[in-house]
């Protein structure tokens, strides 16, 4: 996605992307990741901040949604869409 930022600053998305990576290797759960405020993945920034989250299990076929900032609103289970 990087090639299409054009001149746009990709400095948090990168350190962003660094902070969930080292969550990974620590054997953070993705809810929790999705949680962190140390490289803003979870943010309150008026009018740029975390609208949604989702996680999925794609082996188990489960999805998790959170709508809102996931740090203030609890993921809600939802269906695994059919074909």
């Amino acid at each position: 996605m990087v090639a299409l930022q054009s001149r746009r600053d990709v400095s948090g998305s990168k350190r962003r992307a660094e902070r969930a990576k080292e969550l990974v290797e620590a054997r953070v759960e993705a809810p929790s990741i999705l949680r962190d405020h140390v490289a803003s993945l979870c943010d309150h920034r008026p009018h740029n901040g975390t609208l949604w989250s989702t996680v999925a299990d794609l082996g188990a076929r489960r999805i998790a949604y959170a709508p809102g900032a996931p740090c203030r609103v609890p993921f809600q289970p939802v269906a695994w869409p059919s074909a």
